[in-house]
């Protein structure tokens, strides 16, 4: 019955913004949740993730359209976490490089909203310090998370997929810098502060390397 109420795992998504711009800052990060929208366009269905200032970021892979539409029929929860962000060269003009990642999708029923809150929380700051959790697992584990209101947290480790020629990850945890923006976000003055400074620092330096360099 318990394993009736959820289904979560990893997914390949496609980046919306061609250049990366959205995963340059801190508006994405590692461990960060999106709810999953899905629309019906001229090409079919897409499951689009959007971030939580309601920008779109990406799309998942046709696979999980229908799933999720299932899932969100039933009146399940529907969500994904950023694990990471990696970029493929393109060959010619025809075929261009592009930004894709993977997400931990998760769906799950209402009756469980509570005890995944926080389970989620434990899941967004593991992922964020680079960890993969597993989220692929059975009745076993789910009457675990609900037993323990969420506490309970899986040891299992999903693997990365093997990156193919010419791709590489670009973003698979949270850098100390976007720690700093985050946590000023949360209304830390101090890491508010500390964030720019941080930011001021590297403009300095790059100056001066240029400036030893001769180029001013």
């Amino acid at each position: 019955m318990a394993q009736e109420m959820y289904a979560g795992e990893y997914a390949k998504f496609f980046a919306t913004d061609k250049q990366g711009i959205d995963f340059m800052g801190a508006d994405n990060l590692v461990g960060d949740r999106y709810s999953i929208d899905i629309r019906d366009e001229e090409s079919g269905y897409r499951a689009y993730l959007v971030n939580r200032f309601g920008n779109d970021i990406g799309y998942l892979e046709n696979r999980m359209v229908r799933p999720i539409q299932i899932a969100q029929a039933k009146g399940w929860e529907t969500c994904a976490f950023l694990s990471f962000v990696a970029f493929t060269q393109g060959t010619d003009e025809e075929n261009p490089g592009y930004y894709w990642g993977q997400v931990a999708v998760m769906m799950y029923d209402q009756h469980l909203v509570k005890p995944m809150k926080t389970f989620e929380a434990t899941l967004s700051k593991t992922m964020a310090d680079g960890g993969r959790p597993q989220v692929d697992f059975g009745a076993r584990s789910v009457e675990s998370i609900i037993s323990s209101n969420g506490t309970w947290f899986p040891t299992d480790k999903a693997a990365k997929p093997k990156m193919g020629k010419g791709s590489s990850i670009v973003k698979d945890h949270q850098t100390p810098n976007e720690r700093l923006v985050e946590q000023s976000r949360k209304g830390n003055i101090g890491c508010y502060i500390a964030s720019y400074a941080f930011i001021a620092l590297i403009i300095v330096g790059i100056l001066y390397a240029l400036h030893s360099c001769g180029v001013f």
